[in-house]
C-alpha cells in the first residue's frame, strides 16, 4: 500500500515542527538579546531542544513533512516500486536521513546491487536538501555493503512546496538517479574484469598504493592501527577463487564505511553522508578505475 512521507516521519516521531526563537546568552546575572540572531528549537511538551548553529531573520523553518515531501509522487507510483528503508536523525533531530530504495536489484557475476538513495534535510541554517546515490552491494552470503557516492552532476534541491515543485524535483532525481545507477553498473563490471593476482609484486604494490588512499602506511600511532585493519578487510574480500579488482574496490569500501576509527558511531554514519567518509570513497573509486583498461566493454543489460 503507497504511503506517504508524513505517515512514515509519524510512525518513527519525526513529525515535530521546529521554531524559530529569538537567541539570548547569559551574561552575568542578565540575557542579552542578540539582534537579528535567531535559534532553530524543537518543542515536545516541555523538552526544548536547540537544534543547530545559530540562523539570521531571512531563514525560514522548513519542517521535515514540508521539506521532503517531494518524495510523496515517488513513494505513490506502484510502478517504481519506491519505499523508504531507513530513517536516522542527527544532532538530535538538527539533521534527517531518508533512505529510498527502488525496485529491480542487478547483478554482476557476484554481486546484487540495489538501487537506493539518501536524502539528507536539516534545520542548521541550511536551505537545501542533499540528495545521495547508496549503492547497496550484498554478496551471495548476504553480507551487504552501503557506499554513499556522490554523482557527477550534484544532487541538492531547495526546500520546495507546491505540487509543481514537487513533482519538478521528484523527476529530476528519478533521472538524475537512472543515470548514476548505468554508470556505476558499467564500472562494476569492468572492475569484474580486471583478474587480480595477490601473490605478484605488481598487484601487492598495487593494493598496497590503493590503500595508502584511505589508510597512508607513513602513519604512526592508532592510525597505524587504520592501515592494518583496512589491508585486513581487503584481503578478505580477496579471499576468493577468482579475484578481481571490483573485490578490492568493495574491501575498500567497506573498511571506510564500516570500521574506519571515529569517536563515536553517528560520527562514522555522518561522515559517510556528509564528511570525510564521503571525499575516502570518491578517492578509492577514481583511483580503482585508473586501473582499469579502456577496452574492458561495459555491461550491456538496461537498469531501468
Amino acid at each position: 500500500m503507497p504511503t506517504t512521507i508524513q505517515q512514515e516521519l509519524k510512525s518513527r516521531d519525526l513529525d515535530f515542527t521546529p521554531r524559530k526563537t529569538k537567541l539570548y546568552t547569559q551574561v552575568g546575572q542578565k540575557r542579552v538579546l542578540h539582534p537579528g540572531a535567531y535559534s532553530i528549537v524543537r518543542v515536545e511538551g516541555k523538552n526544548i531542544q536547540i537544534l543547530g548553529d545559530p540562523v539570521g531573520s531571512d531563514y525560514t523553518v522548513v519542517p521535515n513533512r514540508k521539506a521532503l515531501g517531494f518524495l510523496d509522487p515517488i513513494l505513490g507510483s506502484e510502478s517504481l516500486g519506491a519505499k523508504i528503508t531507513d530513517m536516522t536523525e542527527f544532532k538530535k533531530g538538527a539533521s534527517l536521513s531518508v533512505t529510498v530504495e527502488f525496485r529491480g536489484a542487478r547483478l554482476t557475476p557476484e554481486y546484487t546491487i540495489e538501487k537506493r538513495v539518501t536524502i539528507v534535510t536539516s534545520h542548521d541554517g541550511n536551505r537545501s536538501i542533499h540528495a545521495l546515490m547508496v549503492p547497496t552491494v550484498k554478496n551471495e552470503a548476504g553480507e551487504e555493503i552501503r557506499i554513499p557516492m556522490e554523482s557527477p552532476e550534484e544532487f541538492r534541491f531547495r526546500h520546495t512546496s507546491g505540487v509543481d515543485n514537487r513533482l519538478t524535483s521528484a523527476n529530476r532525481l528519478l533521472g538524475l538517479t537512472d543515470e548514476f545507477f548505468l554508470t556505476l553498473q558499467s564500472e562494476f563490471t569492468r572492475m569484474s574484469s580486471v583478474v587480480v593476482d595477490p601473490e605478484t609484486a605488481y598487484w601487492q604494490q598495487t593494493i598496497e598504493g590503493l590503500i595508502d588512499t584511505i589508510a597512508p602506511a607513513k602513519e604512526k600511532g592508532p592510525a597505524r592501527v587504520d592501515r592494518v585493519k583496512a589491508t585486513n578487510v581487503v584481503n578478505r574480500h580477496l579471499n576468493v577463487a577468482s579475484p578481481t579488482l571490483l573485490n578490492v574496490f568493495l574491501g575498500l569500501c567497506e573498511y571506510v564505511t564500516k570500521w574506519r576509527r571515529t569517536k563515536k558511531a553517528e560520527t562514522l554514519e555522518w561522515g559517510n553522508l556528509t564528511g570525510r567518509g564521503l571525499d575516502m570513497i570518491a578517492r578509492v573509486r577514481k583511483e580503482t578505475m585508473k586501473l582499469v583498461p579502456e577496452e574492458v566493454p561495459a555491461w550491456k543489460e538496461d537498469w531501468s
